[in-house]
């Protein structure tokens, strides 16, 4: 009896699902439906320097000074922008550069984007180091010049980084429901439940829920190995995969939440 008891409590707990790591599948599901385009000022707070240049508009000083003072902010603007775009890059290096999933795709896919996000800092670092020469013609040309490559370049890349967070994460849940579903299906058959209805619905249920995932979540790492990456692509692929995932989690709380019910008559 004292073996079968400690067999019975080591095989449920192996399979036991915190409810929290359900909660956390949800979440990634909701972060890429609500995910949008990276701001084009990189987050930097510009009201100050707005409202300077909207001042300048109602100055009743000469066109030079006006021009001066205008020529000043413009560079303040760039400097900040610079600064901002520095730092955002280096936020998205060290989120991506704390994934641990140790998966030789998924890494390689990391030292990728890695040098992609250090190539976008030395880009703004270049830009930056001429702004105190910059006349106002020249000002405008590099806000310009900033601008249409945020929008061209780094924007899919700052995508791109979002995707791959998940699609870390999507596989590396993928790995612990396939052995979890595995396990439940072990304990169906160690305490002969075939006959109990709910326990096998549940562990067939996740069985094809997590194929479903399984399936996207690779499309969607094929996506990310692709020389012609498609963010919205790819990050519809893992928002399906984490759907599916979702789905498998729950029913393996479900399955668990009835598993200790029947403990007492097993």
């Amino acid at each position: 009896m004292l073996f079968l008891k400690k067999f019975r409590t080591r095989r449920f707990r192996s399979v036991g699902l915190s409810p929290v790591v359900f909660a956390g599948v949800v979440f990634l599901v909701l972060g890429l439906q609500g995910q949008a385009a990276t701001p084009e000022t990189g987050g930097c707070d510009l009201k100050e320097e707005s409202a300077q240049l909207e001042a300048l508009t109602k100055s009743e000083a000469d066109y030079i000074d006006t021009s001066r003072a205008e020529l000043q902010i413009k560079k303040q603007i760039l400097r900040k922008v610079v600064g901002c775009g520095v730092k955002e890059t280096e936020d998205l290096t060290e989120k991506v550069g704390g994934i641990t999933y140790n998966e030789p795709n998924i890494q390689r896919i990391k030292q990728r984007i890695l040098k992609e996000l250090m190539d976008a800092k030395n880009y703004y670092q270049v830009q930056g180091g001429g702004i105190s020469d910059l006349d106002l013609v020249g000002s405008r040309n590099l806000s310009k010049k900033i601008l249409e490559w945020r929008q061209s370049e780094y924007n899919s890349l700052s995508r791109k980084v979002v995707g791959f967070l998940a699609l870390s994460k999507n596989q590396e849940l993928i790995n612990i429901a396939e052995k979890r579903i595995g396990q439940a299906e072990r304990l169906i058959a160690a305490f002969k439940l075939y006959d109990n209805k709910d326990l096998v619905r549940l562990a067939f249920e996740s069985s094809n829920y997590f194929k479903l995932a399984k399936e996207n979540g690779l499309k969607a790492e094929q996506a990310f190995s692709s020389s012609f990456y498609q963010p919205d692509e790819s990050i519809g692929l893992i928002k399906n995969s984490l759907e599916s995932l979702a789905i498998v989690y729950k029913n393996l709380f479900d399955f668990n939440a009835t598993f200790r019910g029947l403990l007492p008559k097993l």
